[in-house]
């Protein structure tokens, strides 16, 4: 009986670290009834950091458009891994860029807010869940400069 105890026990422990630690998909981090799918649009609000050379620029990407296919692609295309905590308020931005996309779906928007750090935010109506993307600030980075390209010029 003590070994099926400890058995059972040891299954759950690998059990909830597989659900806590596994990476998983965008739609998945997006959160529930996120569907990419059935995004029409991608908008986008890049806010510059203090000292960058930036300016504010906002845009929209038709998801059926090449820059949005692209945008959804390369989103859809790495693994996301949850965080267990949100940043801290010393969330220093790493890039030249605070980058909140907004996908909407019906009466549902869902936000992703990254900024070169490590963690990513996604909120999803009042959920906010902090996660990691493979690739990190790399990764960050690709997303911002294809939104670079997309915007119109300053």
């Amino acid at each position: 009986m003590k070994r099926w105890l400890l058995s059972l026990g040891a299954a759950v422990l690998a059990a909830a670290f597989l659900y806590c630690f596994l990476p998983r998909s965008f739609q998945h981090m997006a959160g529930k009834g996120f569907d990419p799918d059935a995004v029409g649009v991608v908008d986008a609000h890049l806010i510059p950091v203090l000292g960058s050379q930036g300016t504010e620029r906002e845009l929209t990407l038709p998801a059926a458009s090449p820059k949005g296919k692209a945008l959804l692609d390369l989103l859809s295309g790495h693994k996301y891994f949850p965080a267990l905590s949100l940043p801290s308020q010393s969330w220093t931005p790493e890039l030249d860029y605070i980058v909140f996309l907004f996908f909407s779906q019906g009466r549902s928007t869902y936000i992703l807010e990254f900024n070169g750090n490590d963690a990513m935010l996604f909120h999803s109506g009042t959920h906010t869940q902090t996660v990691r993307a493979a690739g990190g600030a790399a990764f960050q980075q690709a997303v911002l400069d294809l939104l670079l390209d997309a915007a119109p010029p300053a």
